[in-house]
């Protein structure tokens, strides 16, 4: 199986096969274009879809998280292939998800075995460490050895809601408002944002969560009551959710300054440029969307190509190339910024016909 491919085909085949890396980024729903994206860079970055690094030779592969209707991660899909890879001897490093809710599902089943797992979206504190922002039973659930094997690309939610809370004191917003869509991802993200906001001076956030029903006018009703000035960070995991509750928070937050994860393509983050509250977009490069995970999956393909250049059939003993990529990692970890939306630089076709924003096909 190809990177052009999704699925678990790869798995199982007979011995003398290529080693395998795994990359896991979703080619349908919402988040197609960012997956497809982090896909396509990692694979520059690696420079080919095999290659030799001494007597190893390591064949990249591919595997969907999506669910299949579109909606979003589906973790019994994501369950079934870290299991099966997990099993596979060959299998070196697995790169990959882009929510927290992901990670959650398949580095345990992982970790079990000691693969390296590499992320860069997902900044929920508690997949690696301890802090403001850990859930109950966080880090430890994930690891079973007690050995932990993330390794971050971007630092974690604490140094990117350290920005919003920052911007929103310039704006001389006292309480900051936060809007969580009740995923792993927002309710890491809330919980952080309340210790930074505290540092930064501000008042405890007027939170509003996401627990069923319809979003749009939840979020409609929460706001109208939030205080003035209106500063809103937007929390969520991205995915069709994420798009409804990012538009609804535009919409009814007129006038106000709205930050939220890089989670959204190019079209949505375009469309919603276009509302007249001001979006931000906390990334790790100088455009969001597209761009920045074309450069995240990018320097994914890096790290893991030159450590397996330097250790080579190395590579297979147990827990060298997970601490030759922490030690790169860690000293080439990107920095979050704040972007406006209007950075992306695109516009977006006005016809009511036209393409709708986060959607492909």
């Amino acid at each position: 199986m190809s990177l052009l491919g999704c699925g678990g085909d790869e798995v199982g085949v007979g011995a003398g096969r290529p080693l395998l890396v795994v990359v896991s980024a979703p080619s349908n729903g919402p988040q197609a274009n960012l997956g497809e994206a982090f896909a396509e860079g990692f694979l520059a970055g690696f420079d080919g879809r095999v290659r030799r690094f001494g007597k190893l030779t390591v064949r990249v592969v591919r595997t969907d998280p999506a669910a299949l209707d579109g909606a979003g991660s589906d973790p019994s899909r994501i369950a079934t292939a870290a299991d099966a890879y997990a099993r596979d001897p060959r299998l070196l490093a697995y790169v990959g998800e882009l929510d927290a809710q992901a990670t959650a599902v398949s580095l345990p089943r992982l970790a079990a075995r000691g693969i390296p797992v590499v992320v860069g979206a997902p900044g929920a504190v508690g997949l690696s460490g301890r802090g403001p922002g850990q859930l109950i039973g966080e880090p430890a659930r994930y690891y079973p050895t007690g050995i932990r094997t993330l390794v971050r690309l971007v630092s974690d939610d604490r140094a990117r809601v350290r920005l919003v809370a920052a911007a929103f004191r310039r704006r001389g917003c006292k309480t900051p408002t936060v809007v969580s869509d009740g995923t792993l991802d927002g309710d890491a993200a809330l919980r952080a944002f309340r210790f930074e906001a505290r540092r930064a001076g501000l008042a405890a956030p007027y939170e509003w969560r996401y627990i069923g029903g319809r979003a749009d006018l939840g979020v409609a009703d929460a706001l109208a009551a939030a205080p003035r000035p209106l500063c809103v960070l937007l929390a969520t995991a991205g995915g069709a959710r994420g798009l409804t509750l990012m538009f609804a928070t535009l919409a009814a937050a007129r006038q106000a300054v709205v930050a939220t994860f890089d989670r959204f393509d190019g079209r949505a983050v375009a469309a919603a440029a276009r509302a007249s509250s001001r979006l931000l977009i906390v990334t790790w490069a100088r455009r969001p969307a597209e761009t920045a995970y074309r450069e995240l999956g990018r320097r994914a393909g890096r790290l893991l190509a030159g450590a397996l250049s330097t250790l080579g059939a190395r590579a297979q003993r147990s827990g060298r190339l997970l601490r030759v990529l922490r030690a790169r990692a860690t000293g080439e970890l990107l920095t979050p910024r704040l972007v406006p939306a209007e950075a992306l630089g695109i516009r977006v076709d006005p016809r009511p016909d036209a393409k709708q924003p986060g959607r492909r096909g």
